[in-house]
């Protein structure tokens, strides 16, 4: 019913014609600062971007399916821009700027299901606090964006971008591939140029790993950064939304929007001969593939000035893994029977009643869902929750005390893989834990093509060095310039 409800919005909101000043050809890949340009100069209104848009996710987005709900509004919000621009009375950050939104966060008006089948029929009432600031600041909501159902927590055997609701997300360069996940509709839709921005949300690679595999640039910020206030939990933790975009510049531009954070600013170089960037040798066993395209980066720093300190020793990687999951079955237990307590509209009022409910709708891949139901044990969470923040942490603050690094960094992902409906993700390996599991800062960049499919560079440090981070990445992108954007 939902595919159902989004053909017939997009069906009725296209009755509006296409009649841009601007060419078509203008409007791709669009970056903010050009979006800008081009209204200030009259050469386009924001309700024509708008409809570029939804011209495009009409087109495209049936063998993509990247996105599950368009905002009926959107064309009249977009014309309401307009006016206030003509008035001279356009204020916020992102003024004008279209967004679609992962279908985890609470849009008012909109279902939030996770891609589950028992949330279907769950509207939000209000907007989720990160939806509101994107408002304030200007920003128009184009819709919801499919995910892997669950935020990948559901079974070991579900395929990345898979729900209920969306069905299977597949990869703009390769619709044989997965576009990982679980932020993958988000993914998908800012790298086929279906909205200029996105947004996503992270427990653990759910941002970065999807940006990663479609070619785009995201952000997963410092935890404490934004608000979690309605967005569907999974662990509380480890959870945070972020943005995703085609440059840093435009990516960066939304987290300080959502963060408040006026502390980052791209517009000074890095002084790269007082730059130190760090390797880690557990993050070094996953990324054969991408071994000359990394060595080809670290020269390119390091004849700058920049200092490279490689095979970095951090130890207990596989104990720290293993703590991890134990805190992410005990927090999506507790923070999901907490969340659907509160839902008193659902059919399911708790973990145990969602698992049972999947098991009368056919639905018998779930044990990720079992195993955190039947996970109760407090002390051990406690002990595996020290593992996991203060013990990670401290070793990653004894390496930058010692060698006074500013910035780690590590390929993002390992080799892409087709997508397999039956047996789950055929997945290698990431550098995406370290940061989730001390809540650090972490910026994805598109590094190179691997199989005909973008693979990133990730750099991440320590909470709060958002700013450092952003503008190391920023530097890394004029470097390396490596986005190739789909031929779809």
């Amino acid at each position: 019913m939902l595919r159902v409800w989004l053909k017939f919005l997009i069906a009725c909101i296209l009755c509006f014609s296409f009649t841009s000043s601007a060419k078509e050809s203008d409007l791709h890949e669009l970056t903010i600062s050009k979006l800008q340009s081009l209204r200030s100069t009259q050469a386009v209104t924001y309700e024509q971007v708008v409809q570029y848009y939804l011209n495009r996710i009409k087109a495209l987005d049936p063998k993509l399916n990247s996105v599950v709900a368009i905002d009926p509004n959107a064309i009249a919000i977009a014309k309401q821009k307009d006016l206030i621009f003509n008035k001279g009375n356009a204020t916020g950050m992102l003024f004008g700027v279209p967004i679609l939104v992962k279908d985890n966060i609470d849009v008012a008006g909109l279902p939030t299901t996770v891609g589950a089948k028992a949330l279907s029929q769950n509207i939000a009432k209000a907007d989720a606090s990160i939806i509101a600031k994107l408002r304030k600041e200007g920003a128009i909501i184009l819709g919801k964006t499919n995910l892997s159902e669950w935020a990948n927590f559901k079974s070991m055997q579900s395929s990345s971008g898979f729900s209920a609701i969306g069905g299977q997300t597949r990869n703009p360069y390769n619709l044989q591939y997965t576009p990982c996940g679980s932020s993958s509709g988000s993914a998908v839709a800012v790298a086929a140029d279906l909205t200029l921005i996105a947004i996503g949300t992270e427990t653990d690679g759910s941002i970065l790993c999807p940006a990663s595999m479609t070619g785009i640039v995201g952000i997963k910020p410092t935890n404490y950064k934004i608000s979690k206030r309605g967005i569907v939990p999974l662990a509380k933790s480890q959870d945070t939304a972020g943005p995703m975009a085609r440059t840093v510049e435009d990516a960066t531009l939304v987290y300080s929007a959502i963060t408040d954070d006026i502390s980052v600013s791209l517009t000074s170089n890095v002084d790269y001969k007082w730059l130190s960037l760090g390797l880690l040798n557990s993050m070094q066993s996953f990324y054969s593939e991408h071994m000359s395209a990394l060595v080809e980066t670290l020269d390119k720093f390091a004849i700058r000035g920049t200092k490279i300190y490689n095979h970095l020793p951090f130890e207990q990687r596989d104990v720290l893994m293993n703590a991890e999951m134990e805190v992410l079955m005990f927090e999506f237990q507790r923070d999901i029977n907490d969340y659907l307590s509160k839902q008193s509209h659902l059919p399911v009022k708790n973990l145990e009643q969602l698992i049972l409910f999947n098991k009368a709708h056919g639905d018998t891949k779930q044990d990720l869902l079992e195993s955190a139901n039947a996970f109760t044990d407090k002390d051990k969470y406690s002990l595996s929750q020290i593992i996991v923040q203060e013990f990670a942490l401290q070793q990653l603050k004894k390496l930058q005390e010692k060698y006074k690094i500013d910035v780690f960094m590590a390929p993002t992902t390992g080799k892409p893989w087709k997508i397999d409906e039956v047996n789950g993700d055929s997945f290698t390996g990431s550098s995406t834990w370290l940061a989730a599991m001390i809540g650090g800062p972490a910026v994805t960049v598109p590094l190179q093509m691997i199989e005909g499919i973008p693979s990133g560079l990730t750099f991440f440090g320590l909470p709060g060095d958002d700013a450092k981070v952003l503008a190391v990445a920023a530097q890394f992108e004029k470097l390396v310039p490596a986005r190739v954007p789909p031929a779809i």
